[in-house]
């Protein structure tokens, strides 16, 4: 989840890692990743209902406010904040900052998915910090460009078709192009068996109660200085349909031709109608 919000990859971990099963013994580890990606069928391409589909990142106010409100509508519905009926869409300070990106999945005109990357802020830091500030320094002594994800959405309309895997490849796409260090995000405990197996995610820190949605998180991390070897080792002897290295490092997977990527994303300064829109008149000041 970035539990810092609702992350619908949750909802594959749910699919394909039942909370009854056994931890693999190593000489198995493989085979139960196949059958995990199997039963989740993640990168299988769901895109019924779906018209000129396009992975970008939000730049006029139009999608701005479509991905906020799909974000408040979700929250709401899950029971993780109350209803705005005045201003309906959720966001925050670090929504605004320079480099952060909110990526859209695009329907023709309409945002049906989103997902937030933040970049560390000398002033304001990251979401994370208020729990995990003593990780996350350990992580800046040593000159990493760290980021952190939030806000995973998918319209309920869309939910179980992959969507979310679309905008995971077009934030590993700007991770690379931006030259990121570590990706980090907070997962409930009960999930973490499934981003580290599969993503190859790694705990950096313990396990702490979130009040912000009343349950309990876990720091992850993803180390892109090796993440392209770990998922080639990992998956090298997996058919392209089941290949997470092909999906996320390859050039000629099948995704690439169903939809369309925007990318990369170089950012922009947010414009003075969206921050006063969405009432952050100051932002450029704090992140200075």
């Amino acid at each position: 989840m970035a539990i810092n919000d609702f992350n619908d990859l949750d909802k594959f971990s749910e699919a394909c890692d039942p909370q009854d099963a056994k931890e693999p013994t190593a000489p198995a580890d493989d085979r139960h990743r196949l059958q995990r990606l199997k039963r989740s069928a993640i990168l299988q391409m769901k895109l019924s209902g779906v018209g000129s589909p396009e992975v970008k990142g939000a730049e006029c106010i139009d999608e701005y406010k479509q991905a906020f409100k799909l974000a408040h509508d979700e929250y709401v519905s899950c029971g993780y904040i109350q209803e705005n009926p005045e201003h309906p869409y959720y966001y925050s300070t670090f929504s605004f900052l320079p480099k952060t990106c909110i990526f859209v999945f695009k329907s023709f005109h309409n945002v049906i998915a989103t997902l937030t990357q933040i970049f560390d802020n000398n002033n304001l830091g990251l979401p994370m910090d208020s729990l995990y500030k003593k990780e996350l320094d350990v992580l800046r002594n040593q000159d990493r460009e760290v980021v952190e994800l939030s806000a995973f959405v998918t319209s309920r309309q869309f939910r179980m078709q992959n969507i979310i895997m679309y905008l995971c490849k077009a934030m590993f796409m700007h991770s690379n192009f931006h030259k990121v260090d570590d990706i980090c995000v907070m997962v409930n405990p009960k999930h973490v068996s499934f981003y580290t197996k599969m993503f190859l995610f790694e705990p950096f820190g313990p396990e702490l109660f979130y009040e912000k949605v009343q349950a309990p998180a876990v720091p992850l991390r993803l180390d892109m200085r090796y993440i392209h070897e770990r998922l080639r080792d990992k998956y090298a002897t997996f058919d392209k349909c089941n290949d997470l290295h092909a999906f996320f490092c390859g050039r000629s997977h099948p995704s690439d031709r169903a939809v369309s990527f925007d990318l990369p994303f170089k950012g922009q300064e947010t414009s003075q109608e969206i921050m006063q829109f969405f009432r952050f008149p100051q932002i450029q000041a704090l992140a200075a």
